[in-house]
């Protein structure tokens, strides 16, 4: 349960505060720096959570999750 609450949780507050305003006279700096950590998040998405970087042994590995093969 504890797996599913998190998200549900984000989801929620997302959906309460909204996407912020982007074209607002005096807001040039919260635009660019939104604008900037979205592209930053989806620049990094993938290689950060490339799972070669966890776990170097789930090649070999018998089962599909990859946690046989630890030591």
């Amino acid at each position: 349960m504890g797996h599913i609450v998190a998200p549900i949780v984000a989801h929620i507050f997302c959906n309460f505060m909204g996407l912020p305003v982007l074209c607002a006279r005096g807001k040039g700096m919260v635009s660019v720096a939104f604008v900037a950590g979205m592209v930053g998040f989806l620049w990094l998405l993938f290689p950060v959570t490339d799972p070669v970087l966890y776990n170097d042994r789930t090649d070999n590995c018998r089962c599909w999750h990859g946690y046989c093969s630890w030591a």
